[in-house]
C-alpha cells in the first residue's frame, strides 16, 4: 500500500523559529490578489512569490509567471535564501487553532508518498477536478523543478499509537513557528532518527492514502512523473515519482472538517412555491434565523427573503422523509454518494425541486453568517447550510470509486506552504 521516505527538505535559514511567520503562505486556491499582495510585501522572500507568481505584464513562453518562478526559486537557493537540509527526514507538522471556541491541535507528518495510479488504490481520491487547474500546477511543477505546496492526506491507523510518537516528536523546541491571520499556530519539526521514520513507514506500508486537499497537484504529479519519466532508464525511484504529502491519522483529536454551504442566486418561487416542491421530499420544520445552520445528517437549512423591504427572513429545517429517496433518481452514484447531503441538496432541492442546474447561479462560503447576512441584504435569493460532512463518508465514496460533488468538503485548517520544500 502507501509508501513514504525521508528527504532532505528545502527550507527558509531562520534566525529564529517565529522567523517563519513572514515566509509562509496559503495554498494557492484561497489566496486572492489582495492577500496575495499583502504577502509578498511581508519579505522579499515570502514563498507566495512561487506557490503563486506574479504575472509580468506581456507573458511570452521563455518570460512568464512559470519561468519566473523557476528563476526566483534558482536564485534563492544559490544565494542561501533556501538551503536543503544535510539529512533525510520526516517532517512533524502541527497546527494550534480554535474551531467554535475551543482550541484544537492537530497533528501530522509531511513525507515524500510514493505517486501510484488511482487505479491501484493505494491512493484515493473524493472530488473532481479541473483541467485549467491542473494545467497551471503542472506549468509551475515543470518549471520550478520543486513542490512547495504539499498535498493532505488521510489514513486510518486507530490500531496504532500514532498521535503519541508525533507528540514524542514535538515535545521538542521547534524549528519554525508561523502563526497567521487566521489564527493558526504553525509549528514543524524535522526528524531524522532511523527507528522513528522506520515505524511510521511501516504503519503505512498496509494502508491506503486519501485525498483530503490537493486533488489537482496529486493528478499534476502524476503526470510529471510521466513526462519525467518518458524515455528515460533505470528502475530506482526517482525524486518525480513521490509527491510532497501532509499525512493525518483519521482518528486525530484536532482534525475537523466543515461544511460549505450553498448561496444561490434568483430569481426564484415565491417561498411558499418552493416549500409546496420540496414538500414530497422533506418534512419542512421551522427553523431560527440564528440556528438554521444547526443540522444532523440528512437535514438542510433553508433561508429566504422575508416579505417586503427589511422583511423577517423565512428559515426552515429540510429533513429528508425517506433516506433511499435519491436512489430512484439516480443510479449512476454509488449508496455511499448517495446519502450524502450534498448530494441530496444539489439533486433533490436544486435540481427537482427548484429546476436549477446552471453552476454559475451557486456561489459557495464555508461561513453562515455570511450565508444570512447576503440573503438578508438581498444580495442572494437563498441561502442552503448543511451539516458537517464526516470523515467516514469521504471515506466510503472514494472507497466506492465514486468523486463526491465539487466544494463538498473543507478541511481547516489549511496545510500552509512554505514550511518545507521537497526539490528535484
Amino acid at each position: 500500500m502507501a509508501e513514504i521516505e525521508a528527504f532532505r527538505g528545502v527550507r527558509f535559514p531562520l534566525a529564529a523559529p517565529a522567523d517563519a511567520a513572514d515566509r509562509i503562505c496559503p495554498p494557492y486556491d484561497v489566496i486572492g490578489p489582495a492577500a496575495r499582495a499583502i504577502l509578498a510585501e511581508r519579505h522579499a522572500a515570502n514563498v507566495v512569490r512561487l506557490e503563486l507568481p506574479e504575472v509580468p505584464p506581456h507573458e511570452t513562453p521563455e518570460n512568464n509567471r512559470y519561468t519566473r518562478a523557476g528563476t526566483l526559486y534558482r536564485e534563492w537557493l544559490a544565494s542561501g535564501q533556501l538551503m536543503r537540509d544535510g539529512e533525510s527526514s520526516l517532517y512533524v507538522y502541527g497546527q494550534k487553532y480554535f474551531v467554535e471556541g475551543h482550541a484544537q491541535e492537530r497533528l501530522g507528518l509531511i513525507a515524500a508518498l510514493r505517486l501510484a495510479p488511482y487505479s491501484t488504490g493505494v491512493v484515493l481520491p473524493h472530488e473532481q477536478t479541473f483541467p485549467s487547474h491542473k494545467e497551471d500546477r503542472f506549468r509551475l511543477r515543470t518549471a520550478v523543478r520543486a513542490q512547495v505546496s504539499p498535498i493532505f492526506g488521510l489514513y486510518a491507523a486507530p490500531d496504532h499509537p500514532v498521535r503519541a510518537h508525533l507528540e514524542a516528536a514535538a515535545a521538542q523546541a521547534p524549528a519554525a513557528v508561523a502563526p497567521d491571520p487566521e489564527g493558526v499556530e504553525h509549528r514543524l519539526w524535522p526528524v531524522t532518527d532511523p527507528a522513528w521514520i522506520a515505524w511510521f513507514q511501516e504503519t503505512l506500508a498496509n494502508r491506503p492514502v486519501y485525498i483530503a486537499d490537493g486533488h489537482h497537484r496529486y493528478e499534476t504529479a502524476l503526470r510529471y512523473q510521466e513526462a519525467c519519466r518518458a524515455g528515460a532508464s533505470g528502475a530506482d525511484p526517482q525524486p518525480c515519482d513521490f509527491v510532497l504529502t501532509f499525512l493525518v491519522e483519521m482518528n486525530d483529536p484536532g482534525l475537523v472538517l466543515l461544511p460549505t454551504h450553498r448561496m444561490v442566486h434568483g430569481p426564484l418561487l415565491p417561498a411558499e412555491r418552493i416549500i409546496e416542491r420540496l414538500s414530497p421530499y422533506f418534512e419542512v420544520e421551522p427553523a431560527g434565523v440564528g440556528t438554521v445552520d444547526e443540522l444532523a445528517h440528512h437535514q438542510i437549512g433553508l433561508l429566504l427573503p422575508g416579505d417586503g423591504d427589511g422583511g423577517t427572513l423565512h428559515a426552515a429545517r429540510l429533513v429528508l422523509r425517506d433516506p433511499d429517496a435519491l436512489a430512484a433518481l439516480d443510479q449512476t452514484h454509488s449508496a455511499a454518494w448517495r446519502d450524502l447531503d450534498v448530494a441530496i441538496l444539489h439533486r433533490l432541492v436544486l435540481e427537482e425541486g427548484l429546476g436549477i442546474v446552471d453552476e454559475e447561479r451557486i456561489e459557495y462560503t464555508r461561513d453562515p453568517h455570511e450565508a444570512r447576512a447576503r440573503v438578508q441584504s438581498g444580495e442572494i435569493a437563498a441561502s442552503f447550510f448543511l451539516p458537517r460532512p464526516r470523515v467516514e463518508e469521504l471515506k466510503a465514496v472514494a472507497g466506492a470509486g465514486d468523486r463526491m460533488p465539487h466544494k463538498s468538503t473543507y478541511f481547516w485548517p489549511k496545510a500552509v506552504t512554505g514550511l518545507v520544500i521537497y526539490s528535484d
